[in-house]
């Protein structure tokens, strides 16, 4: 797969393999096979989008690391109660084609520090099946680029850097991944 040799990190590049050993013999694996064949490596930086492909994102599920970054857990919450619309309705349609692709997408963002630093956040998302239902899941895996200091938390305010879909042999799509720029400062 060229698309993972070009920038991810050793371990984000771990979590695709992960992925797809959890597939058997379907292109998208079961949510529920991911949540009983849970890895320690990568639990704790996960994050679950519940995507319904004419509606909302509710986040279903954040990691512990996530929730300790963040000094917040998102569970339960739509990304538009904490990101600006134009934002969420980018990311949900980046969601849709990760599922009806299907294909995965590859994230980088700034963001700003509790202690006014910049640092950098790298996302890997891939689909998840929900049994038969029309809705999907997204799994994202997420791993802090820069060293933080143990009180330092992550804040919502984030620039996106990089964004581009990773094959997953459901082909790419003809699009670019959407903006997701936050509004300026």
């Amino acid at each position: 797969m060229p698309e993972l040799a070009l920038a991810l990190s050793d371990a984000a590049a771990a979590f695709v393999p992960y992925w797809r050993s959890l597939r058997q013999c379907e292109l998208v694996p079961q949510s529920a096979r991911f949540l009983d064949c849970a890895d320690p490596r990568f639990q704790p930086y996960i994050s679950f989008n519940d995507v319904d492909p004419s509606g909302d994102n509710v986040v279903s599920l954040v990691g512990t690391a996530l929730s300790a970054l963040m000094q917040r857990d998102l569970t339960g919450l739509s990304t538009s109660a904490f990101l600006p619309p134009a934002v969420a309705e980018n990311l949900r349609q980046d969601y849709t084609m990760c599922s009806s692709q299907p294909c995965g997408m590859w994230e980088t963002s700034n963001f700003a520090t509790s202690a006014n630093r910049s640092a950098t956040l790298e996302i890997v998302t891939l689909p998840l099946k929900l049994g038969t239902s029309p809705r999907y899941r997204i799994a994202r895996f997420h791993r802090v680029v820069d060293v933080l200091h143990s009180a330092e938390l992550m804040t919502v305010d984030m620039r996106w850097k990089t964004k581009q879909w990773i094959g997953i042999d459901g082909g790419l799509p003809s699009r670019a991944p959407l903006p997701s720029a936050m509004p300026p400062r």
